[in-house]
Parts: C-alpha cells; sequence; structure tokens
C-alpha cells in the first residue's frame, strides 16, 4: 500500500525546514509524497518550505486561510494520492525508521479499518522537565505508560503526531469535525472525537513503540495548565455531538456527571482518578504551588494530577452552563 503524509503547520519556521529533511531521511518505497498544510502562518514557515524544498517533486505546499488543524488535516488527505495517510505536524521529527514502520503496518494490515499509532517522545534538543517527562507517560497530553507494543489500544491513543490511517477509513467517517472549536478558533477533542467516531466504526489501533517521532515543542506547566482549563470548558462540544461518549471505561453519561457536580467537583471520576476533596480550592491552591516549584525539579505524579485535575474541573464547571443551554 502507498502512503502519503499530512502535515499541518503553524508559524513553525524555527524547525519545518529540518523537520521535513527528517522525513526526508526517514523515506520508504511506499511513500509517495508529503504535504505540508501552512494554516496561514504569520512567520516565515510557508517561505521556507517553498525556497527549501521547490525542487524535490515529494513535497506539496499548500497554503489556507487560517483554519485550525482539522481542516488542514481534511484538506490534506482529500489531496493525497496514498492508500494510507500518516498524520504529523510541523513540529515533529521522524526517526529512521518511523516511515518504514508505519508502511510495513499497512502493507501486513489490509483491513481498511487497521490503524497504528506510534510513539512520541520530546525531541532531543528541548530542555525536558520532570513535568514533561510527567506530560509524556501519565500526564494529560499522552499516556504512553498504559499501552503495549503490538497490541490493539482504544480511541484515547488516537494520537494525531504520529498516526497512519487508511484513507478509505477516513473518507467513510468523513473526515475530522471542523466544528470541535473553542475560543478564536482553537481546536478542541477534534482527535479524540475522530477517534471516538472511528472506535464505534470498527476500528482496530495497533500501537507500534518503535515507530519513533520527536515533538519539538516546550510545554511548561502554565501552558498546560490553561489548555486544560480550555478542555474542560469545551466538553460540552463533545457531549452534545455524542450523548454516549465516555472517556475510557467511565461508564456514566455526561447527562449524570452534570447532576452530581452540581453538588461535587467530580465531572469525570474514572479520568480525574483523585477524590473530590483534592480538588477542593483550599486543598488544591497550596499543591499547585507547589507544582510550579517543583516543575523542573521532580516528577511527583500526584501533584501535576490535582494541579491540572483542579483546572480542568473549573472548566467543566463553566461547561455545563452551555451543555444545558
Amino acid at each position: 500500500m502507498k502512503l502519503s503524509i499530512v502535515m499541518p503547520t503553524y508559524n513553525d519556521e524555527e524547525h519545518i525546514e529540518a523537520v521535513i529533511s527528517s522525513f526526508l531521511n526517514s523515506w520508504h518505497d511506499d511513500v509517495v509524497e508529503l504535504i505540508v498544510v501552512d494554516d496561514e502562518s504569520t512567520d516565515a514557515t510557508a517561505n521556507i518550505v517553498r525556497n527549501s524544498f521547490s525542487s524535490d517533486s515529494r513535497i506539496t505546499l499548500i497554503e489556507q486561510e487560517n483554519s485550525g488543524p482539522a481542516v488542514s488535516r481534511n484538506k490534506g488527505t482529500a489531496l493525497a494520492k496514498g492508500d494510507v495517510i500518516l498524520f504529523t505536524q510541523g513540529d515533529i521529527y521522524a526517526s529512521e525508521s518511523m516511515l518504514a514502520r508505519h508502511c510495513n503496518f499497512h502493507n501486513e494490515h489490509l483491513d481498511y479499518k487497521h490503524a497504528m499509532i506510534g510513539y512520541i517522545t520530546w525531541y532531543k534538543g528541548l530542555e525536558i522537565t520532570p513535568f514533561m517527562k510527567w506530560l509524556e507517560n501519565g500526564g494529560p497530553q499522552f499516556d504512553f505508560n498504559r499501552l503495549t507494543h503490538g497490541v490493539k489500544t482504544d480511541f484515547m491513543a488516537f494520537y494525531t503526531p504520529n498516526l497512519s490511517v487508511k484513507k478509505e477509513f477516513l473518507n467513510e467517517l468523513g473526515g475530522f469535525d471542523i466544528e470541535m472549536k473553542g475560543p478564536a478558533g482553537l481546536t478542541v477533542y477534534e482527535d479524540t472525537e475522530l477517534g471516538w467516531r472511528a472506535q464505534k466504526a470498527g476500528m482496530e489501533l495497533i500501537y507500534d513503540e518503535k515507530a519513533i517521532a520527536f515533538h519539538d515543542h516546550y510545554k511548561s506547566l502554565t501552558s498546560v495548565l490553561t489548555r486544560r482549563e480550555l478542555e474542560g470548558e469545551y466538553l460540552h462540544l463533545l457531549y452534545k455531538k455524542h450523548p454516549d461518549f465516555s472517556f475510557k471505561d467511565e461508564s456514566e453519561p455526561f447527562t449524570d456527571q452534570i447532576k452530581k457536580l452540581k453538588t461535587s467537583m467530580i465531572p469525570d471520576s474514572l479520568r480525574v482518578a483523585i477524590t473530590k476533596i483534592l480538588f477542593n480550592r483550599v486543598i488544591s491552591w497550596p499543591i499547585i504551588h507547589l507544582a510550579f516549584a517543583i516543575e523542573k525539579r521532580f516528577n511527583i505524579p500526584i501533584i501535576y494530577k490535582i494541579a491540572c485535575g483542579y483546572h480542568y474541573n473549573k472548566g467543566v464547571s463553566r461547561s455545563i452552563h452551555e451543555f444545558n443551554s
């Protein structure tokens, strides 16, 4: 089977040339193209791609009005020539064997509902803090610690920086939902939402820990807490589209969780995995301050979980009003 790479990018001028070069260095005979979709970057990203790779027929640059990664992925998919779409992004470096492992997987798993997720770790050139190490394994960014190499996983591992899906299946699903947007066009849950639909449609998502990608994006505790609060605030987008949606093994429908949240700070007990008392402001704020103090020094998961959980639930409290309106 032939594979097309779809790479949305926005303001990635610092590393886009090196990122694309890493994919060219990882090239495989079954890879047919790399489609870069620039989402109206305000820096030199598009110019760098245009000037540095104009003579390489494998690279296609698509420029669009600022619309977000969901639109970018859909546009790249529609233009792709391959049978398989490998989604990545403009701050992701490919390891030497990454493309080969995706290609080999799909040549061995011809069913159109088979998909593959590879491992994503931090780029070696970054300052990798203990907090970022937790984000990668157990935190709200990725939770590869729960996945097993070569074993089927669930839609919660539908991570678009290193994910390959048959084009036929994507077309059947209708692609990414471009309505999954928060403030100022910020996309939220667009990958989770598609993963949920794909799983319900029979997706077989297999994890390959040896298909490694490197993420060149520093994450601070401040930026993650802001993002977690926004994710909580716009959680209603998922449940309005999918009333039966549930995170992981959560069996309670969102409507029942809302009833509980009126007297409790827990909207999703299994996801948060900490009792409601820990999210009380009096208890949480000293722990959040402690999280900032240890962010670059110690990896203490329970501290980071409380900090992220508190901000997530603050957002969910606002989401309830929107859900009920």
